[in-house]
């Protein structure tokens, strides 16, 4: 148990979270008249500690469960791809959170200067969701949206099978605006939720590269290549280095929008000439984090050249 609840418990008046339901300001004004300055809310397992004040009004100040977070890029501040921009083949609001929309329908995510993200279902149902992998199912969850309205949106976690997701609907014409979202082990209501914290940016960032990497190469913002040489034909092969481990050895990897297979299109930066060719990639024989491309036919070979490219790994879905 926590510390602080442990060293506390029977020295302050303990609640059910059906009691707390039940009571409003003045009922807290009046305990706090009595001399209560904090009170314990015990839910299933899960105790939460709170101050009152004499106005009746409660501060949520701790819990006995693990406060981790479980959801990557809670804030959704991190957007590699630009906010509702394309991870592969899907739509995304920013890092992990998937937009879906029905048939025939149009979805759109951006964030204004306040940090809420807008999520608006044009003119079918959609919804807003994080995938990620199954939860302990010995263990209780709660997972929430916390609008930008000051509510909470309590949201049901499908953890069944491989893949396990939170989700938001949203209704045809209708915009929805959220500050965060969170994921905690333990049972909450909405008065025992803990507070929405927004993540680190560094750590958050570095989370999502597990998953979707979307980078200019190298820190000059250009991918150097050398040519192959002659005897090879019109080909060359440009070297590269994820920043973060991926989860999965082979992710999908998408260099200038093109796939393995695709022509792909890179311009020369010392001679302002584009060269293109049949993109090849060589990553499952390359030590963990290399990763080689080589153009077939490929229009131009300068060794040595730098080259504009923007590489992309996408390992988004689960």
């Amino acid at each position: 148990m926590n510390g602080r609840i442990g060293a506390l418990a029977g020295r302050v008046p303990e609640l059910t979270a059906e009691q707390l339901d039940g009571m409003d300001a003045t009922d807290f004004a009046a305990l706090y008249a009595g001399g209560v300055r904090l009170l314990m809310v015990k839910n299933n397992e899960t105790i939460t500690l709170h101050s009152i004040d004499s106005a009746g009004a409660l501060t949520w100040l701790d819990t006995n469960m693990p406060r981790e977070n479980l959801l990557i890029n809670s804030n959704f501040r991190i957007a590699q791809a630009g906010y509702g921009g394309m991870h592969g083949s899907y739509k995304y609001a920013a890092d992990r959170w998937m937009l879906y929309v029905h048939d025939g329908g149009n979805i759109s995510a951006t964030m204004d200067s306040q940090g809420i993200l807008h999520v608006t279902a044009e003119n079918q149902a959609g919804s807003l969701s994080q995938r990620f992998l199954s939860l302990d199912n010995s263990k209780i969850y709660t997972a929430a949206f916390y609008m930008a309205d000051g509510t909470l949106e309590f949201a049901y976690i499908n953890n069944v099978g491989d893949v396990s997701f939170v989700q938001s609907a949203i209704l045809a014409g209708q915009t929805r605006m959220y500050k965060g979202a969170a994921l905690y082990e333990g049972t909450y209501n909405a008065i025992t939720m803990p507070p929405f914290i927004p993540p680190d940016p560094t750590v958050e960032l570095t989370r999502c590269m597990t998953c979707y990497e979307k980078t200019k190469k190298e820190n000059s913002g250009y991918l150097p290549c050398a040519f192959l040489g002659t005897g090879i034909g019109n080909n060359f092969i440009c070297l590269y280095k994820w920043k973060v481990r991926k989860r999965t050895g082979n992710p999908e990897i998408r260099i200038n929008g093109a796939s393995a297979g695709q022509e792909v299109v890179m311009r020369n930066t010392f001679t302002n000439v584009t060269t293109s060719g049949t993109l090849e990639l060589w990553d499952e024989q390359c030590p963990d984090g290399l990763g080689f491309i080589q153009l077939n036919g490929a229009t131009e070979n300068v060794c040595g050249a730098l080259y504009e490219a923007t590489i992309e790994a996408i390992d988004d879905i689960i």
